[in-house]
């Protein structure tokens, strides 16, 4: 992670949002093989996001619905929710 970005994050006047969608992710990414090396990391994403009082955006009925219906641009089901989510 770029030194601006973790700075940015670590900031306690900005709100930063973790999607559920993107710990989903990262953990079958870690499972797959395709992320390495971060297993415990992954495995404690939730305690990260809690101490950097990152806020969980709620995934809805009608966010499922959204992601859905984007077009087909959006292959990977992860990025459709995320897109959906905004």
């Amino acid at each position: 992670m770029p030194p601006a970005t973790a700075k940015l994050i670590q900031d306690p006047r900005n709100e930063v949002f973790a999607s559920a969608a993107s710990v989903w992710e990262s953990a079958t990414k870690s499972r797959l093989g395709k992320l390495t090396g971060v297993e415990d990391i992954v495995d404690r994403l939730s305690y990260y996001v809690s101490e950097l009082a990152m806020v969980g955006p709620p995934t809805t009925l009608d966010h499922a619905s959204r992601a859905g219906l984007i077009e087909a641009k959006h292959r990977d089901p992860f990025d459709r929710i995320l897109a959906a989510q905004n």
